[in-house]
Order: C-alpha cells, then structure tokens, then sequence
C-alpha cells in the first residue's frame, strides 16, 4: 500500500509480467479472452472483479429511493415524525458538535451471547480472551477512530445499515418501496459493516469500509484466501447498499472505498500466501494498524 512499493511495481513490469503476481493488460477483453486468461494465471480473478472498490472514487447512486420519506423518528412525548422533517432537531439533540468525531459504539462492545459465552469460561476459572474475530475488529475500530479524531467524522463498527433503516418498515412498505423505485430485493439485503469511517477529506467526503477476517497463523492457506475473496465480496455489497440505502448524500464530493482486512497477520506471512502483489496492497494488516493515520483518509495508497 505504499508509494514507494507501487513506484517499485511499475518500474519492475516487465519481469512481474512473467509471474501471476500482477495484472498485465488483456489484448483480448472479451468475456472468453478474460476468462481464459484468468484461467492461464496471466491476470488475477480478485483484481478483475475487485480492483475499483479499493480506491477512493465517486460513485452514482442506485436506484431513486430516498429512505428518509419512509422513516420515522420517535423524538420522545409522543412526538413522532419522519425523518426529513426531523433530522435537524436529531443531528442537533445528539450530535451538537459537528466539528467533532463521533463514533458508535464509544468503545467497542462485545455482543451479548459472546459476552456470556466468555464469562462462563471464566466462572470456570479459564484465562479469558477476545476471540479472533472479536479481537480483529476491535483492533480496527480503534485504529480508525484514532485516525478520524481530528477530523469532523463518524465511525460505526458492527452495523448493519438495513437492520436499522428498514427496522420500521412493515411488508406492504417495502413492497411498495420496490415497485415505485425500482428497488430490488437483493438491493434490500442485509448488509453488516464490521467497520466504516466517514469523514472530512480535503474538500469532500470519504468514506472506507473494513471487511475483516480473524484469521491467525495456523489456519491453512486455502482457508485464508477464501476469507479473502468473502472479504471482497463483502466490501463491494457494502459499497453497493450505501449507494442504495444513501443515495440521497451522494454527489461528486463523496468518494468510497473499501479494504479487506487481516489485522492478526503480517504482511510477511500473506505475501507467502496471496501471491498477486495488487491484491496485498488493498489489504489492512497487522503492519498497517501502527500507520493508519489522517493522511490514510486523504491517499489510501499511502498506507
């Protein structure tokens, strides 16, 4: 993910060419060509289908859907309105500084079934420890906070955007939803973001989603580069909904991207086991957490 390794890549092609660890050009672009050339080794399936989404880029939104005119929002006493009309006095009631970071949670929170499967371990007397995956995505959620703190920003950890936003949407709504708006059902699938950060960049807006894997040393390798391409697939959906279910807030100045995610592993040890150089460089490690940092959210490539 840094300058130099990209600098390092470009001026070294010729001899990359030679191994799958990059992707070269493909003189015969249709759907046979491109296919018997991942076939052959000559370009990476992952680069091909998952390439865009871990730049920063502006995307159009999907659909015509804006959800804040079916929404409702409970502002207490008995006062109930939509969202358009309330959100002012919302933004307002609990976020008053706009000039600060927020986050949600404040600190990462284990769910409920996990803390209790933790305490009977330690009832029982067991050393107690986050599990892998808990453990990666607090690692993450941290690191992105911290690097957002000094910018107007908020940052979500475990959130699933349809959950919430169609929480109070019964089944003859969302039918309507999809018949007036071209909205799809799988447009409506649930979509978890294990971490999403969006903040002030410059003079616009970015926001990244982490798609992140627990794996440690001792899973196999087969297993990691599975987890891998989940990751990928996972980012794209997000990005996907966020285009769908936020439409409304997207323009020119918002710019999305996201990353998959291995905050247990080196990039050492994955460079043994992803072998495309392209697709090490759009994921979060063990290494990157210490320099995830304001200028990340500016230029992902200088991770």
């Amino acid at each position: 993910m840094r300058r130099h390794e990209w600098k390092e890549h470009r001026a070294t092609t010729d001899m990359a060419q030679a191994s799958s660890n990059v992707v070269p050009d493909v003189e015969d672009t249709s759907m046979t060509g491109i296919n018997s050339a991942v076939k052959s080794g000559t370009i990476c399936k992952n680069c091909l289908e998952f390439s865009e989404i871990g730049k920063l880029k502006s995307y159009e939104r999907r659909r015509n859907l804006d959800i804040r005119k079916h929404l409702k929002i409970y502002m207490g006493a008995d006062d109930e309105r939509s969202l358009v009309e309330a959100a002012g006095e919302y933004v307002k009631q609990h976020y008053p500084d706009a000039t600060i970071a927020y986050s949600l949670p404040e600190g990462y929170i284990l769910k409920n079934k996990d803390f209790k499967k933790l305490r009977k371990t330690a009832w029982r007397g067991e050393d107690v420890d986050l599990p892998p995956d808990q453990l990666s995505v607090a690692k993450v959620f941290d690191k992105v906070k911290e690097a957002l703190k000094g910018v107007p920003s908020l940052t979500v950890c475990d959130y699933v955007f349809t959950n919430t936003l169609l929480n109070g949407i019964n089944k003859q709504q969302k039918e309507k939803i999809i018949r007036d708006f071209g909205v799809t059902e799988d447009d409506l699938k649930s979509g978890d973001h294990d971490v999403f950060g969006v903040g002030v960049s410059g003079n616009g807006i970015a926001g990244i989603f982490f798609q992140i894997k627990g794996a440690q040393l001792k899973i196999n390798r087969n297993t990691i580069l599975k987890y891998h391409r989940k990751a990928l697939k996972q980012v794209q959906k997000d990005i996907k909904l966020f285009r769908v279910m936020c439409g409304e807030f997207i323009n020119s100045n918002v710019k999305l991207a996201g990353f998959a995610a291995f905050p247990l592993l080196s990039k050492s040890v994955l460079e043994k086991i992803i072998m495309c150089d392209d697709c090490r460089k759009r994921i979060l490690t063990s290494d990157d957490l210490g320099t995830l940092n304001s200028k990340f959210w500016k230029d992902p490539d200088s991770l």
